[in-house]
């Protein structure tokens, strides 16, 4: 397993769809990028549980929907701010950007609707989500060799 921070995971949550329908190099591919997705699905569940449960924390009902009170928006700020740093776990799998820009665009549709293409500002998160995947894997490795020593 590998750290990031929920911040990460809610930078590729919206293309999680598009890559789990795109035809990879290998079923193993295939496995471990729908391991991802999976788990990606999964923290995001999570924050926006926690992010309800802030908005019923700090917000008034106006109609249909939840006010933050003006009150409280630097707590509701903040708390939201924390809990998009907060370091989760997701599968460490091979996945790489050279990985997406090999797959193939299947045109296929979910129960959700149509899945299209990846566009330029999906290959955008997706490579700023594996970087900084890579970055944390590089701090773990370093905090390990400290710990060695």
């Amino acid at each position: 397993m590998i750290k990031v921070k929920i911040r990460d995971i809610m930078m590729i949550e919206p293309v999680g769809k598009k890559l789990i329908s795109y035809e990879w190099g290998t079923p193993a591919k295939s496995y471990n990028v729908f391991k991802v997705i999976d788990a990606v699905f999964g923290q995001r569940n999570f924050f926006s549980s926690e992010k309800s449960k802030l908005f019923k924390k700090y917000g008034e009902k106006d109609g249909d929907t939840i006010k933050i009170k003006d009150e409280f928006v630097e707590q509701y700020k903040e708390e939201i701010d924390t809990l998009l740093n907060l370091e989760v776990e997701i599968p460490d799998v091979e996945f790489t950007l050279q990985d997406v820009m090999e797959s193939g665009y299947i045109d296929s549709e979910l129960e959700s609707g149509k899945i299209d293409k990846l566009t330029p500002i999906d290959m955008y998160r997706i490579e700023t989500f594996l970087n900084k995947v890579q970055e944390y894997a590089i701090s773990d490795i370093k905090a390990k060799r400290e710990g060695a020593k």
